[in-house]
């Protein structure tokens, strides 16, 4: 009787463990370069990863030749951005970034919501403003596509008007080949990337100093218009920006910002990373307890169960 009881708790044990594994959503910070929310682009990511296609920094100059150029603006003693701990190539990314957020900084300064991120930002230098602002969009591109390039997500919003296929949302900052009817500043050729391997960073999309000059050129207009990053309305872009939106990560970006900046203010406490998924976790896990005590007494039952009479 003891060993079937024994057995009982073991498996009981055993079964909440694999269901709060499958149910905790994986702490994103450690999925660098893999992609989530298409498991048909794992295979995709994993391979370019092992080829070291990513940290190749001859393929990042080349990559970032073919964006749209500007003018270059150096922070002296810069602190490296989250993108680039494990990945130094990434300094590429982050350089570009500084450039394009400099060059648009006028009208990112018109939101008068920065302080959620940023507390000390009136009082910051023009250095420091810029990247508050370049780290913001790590954040973004965090939660947005596990910094991975190819990343795509299939939309439910019916039919790109430029592509004529489903929408997706596509690359570090998850944008869309429509977005170029919208904002003419945004270079993605879908006439060229349709000959391309669907995974293959020569398209426009895919390429980080493209997509990252759109989507902070984005970000720019919605400021400028809204004054505003998480309350623009209808002119609201991402998700993970939304603050009562189911896929919000303001707390998770700022805490990181904060992390990474330590001059915007006092570090988040508590943990925001944890935080994200503890709804959606206590929900399963408890849902994953009754199930398997009910598999588990079903069990012991039918090892019990009186035979019937001959």
């Amino acid at each position: 009787m003891r060993t079937l009881a024994a057995l009982g708790l073991f498996l009981a044990i055993a079964g909440v463990s694999g269901a709060f594994a499958d149910s905790c959503p994986q702490d994103r910070s450690q999925q660098d370069n893999q992609p989530v929310s298409n498991p048909n682009l794992v295979a995709v990511g994993t391979a370019a990863q092992a080829a070291g296609a990513l940290d190749s920094d001859k393929l990042q100059k080349e990559l970032e030749s073919l964006a749209p150029p500007v003018a270059h603006y150096a922070i002296p003693d810069a602190p490296p951005l989250e993108w680039e701990k494990k990945h130094p190539v990434r300094k590429l990314w982050s350089d570009y970034a500084i450039s394009v957020v400099n060059m648009h900084l006028d009208d990112l300064d018109q939101a008068q919501d920065i302080g959620i991120f940023c507390t000390n930002y009136p009082k910051l230098t023009r250095d420091q403003r810029v990247l508050a602002w370049a780290q913001l969009f790590v954040g973004i591109s965090r939660w947005e596509s596990s910094w991975n390039p190819t990343e795509r997500t299939l939309e439910n919003q019916g039919i790109d008007v430029i592509t004529h296929k489903q929408v997706y949302s596509e690359g570090l900052l998850q944008l869309s080949y429509q977005d170029i009817t919208g904002w003419h500043f945004c270079k993605f050729d879908w006439e060229k990337d349709k000959k391309l391997r669907s995974n293959d960073l020569h398209r426009t999309i895919f390429n980080p100093y493209n997509n990252l000059y759109c989507g902070i050129g984005i970000m720019a207009t919605i400021t400028h218009d809204t004054h505003s990053i998480t309350n623009a309305g209808d002119k609201h872009y991402w998700s993970t920006l939304e603050p009562h939106g189911s896929n919000s990560k303001i707390p998770s970006i700022t805490a990181e910002l904060r992390r990474a900046l330590p001059f915007c203010g006092p570090p988040v406490k508590g943990s925001p990373l944890r935080e994200d998924f503890t709804r959606f976790a206590n929900l399963k896990i408890n849902r994953g307890i009754v199930k398997i005590y009910r598999k588990t007494t079903g069990i012991i039952k039918s090892i019990f169960k009186t035979p019937p009479a001959n």
